[in-house]
């Protein structure tokens, strides 16, 4: 089955990043940036598709696959439209049940969402709250989180009033990326 979807792998890694057991290896993460807006049953055709290519390409015990409507997303939103996994009836807690590359039990567990496109936050949006999340990470939090002085600093940075970074912030975290991870 080959779909019509316009899409990109845009990362391949190990899970863990670093396995170091035999029941470690053989678990992958990649990151598909969907650049049509799609339904999830086209996701659904979609992963399947991405599983017959990574199968081409290694043997896996597991691999999980995450889709995102924005490269910009690649390490903290990586699942913006969901994620598949593929791995011993559907759960990564049995991937260390099987050996690399059997996949006779292996089965798909979908947590895709369905998106309402009309409310993708635009690219400024998501630029606004990529760097909020920067400036986030780079504060020493000895004195206790607080979030309003990461806007205030990112407002600042930008040249951007401090209502358009709350709402970009709202607006990308809150209304489009919160999801449940499955693994």
């Amino acid at each position: 089955m080959v779909t019509s979807i316009n899409y990109e792998i845009i990362d391949k890694t190990t899970m863990p990043l670093s396995p170091t057991t035999e029941e470690e290896m053989g678990k992958y993460k990649w990151t598909v940036f969907v650049k049509d807006k799609v339904n999830k049953e086209e996701l659904k055709n979609l992963s399947k598709e991405i599983i017959e290519i990574a199968k081409k390409e290694l043997e896996f015990r597991g691999i999980i696959i995450c889709f995102c409507d924005n490269k910009d997303y690649l390490g903290w939103g990586d699942t913006s439209l969901g994620e598949v996994v593929y791995a011993p009836n559907g759960d990564w807690d049995m991937t260390s049940t099987v050996d690399i590359g059997d996949y006779e039990n292996m089965d798909y567990s979908f947590v895709l969402e369905e998106r309402d496109w009309d409310k993708q936050p635009t690219e400024e949006e998501v630029k606004i709250y990529k760097r909020w999340r920067e400036i986030l990470y780079e504060t020493d939090f000895k004195d206790g989180l607080d979030e309003d002085l990461i806007t205030e600093k990112t407002s600042k940075e930008l040249g951007i009033p401090i209502e358009e970074v709350e709402k970009a912030k709202t607006k990308v975290l809150h209304e489009w990326l919160y999801y449940k991870q499955t693994y």
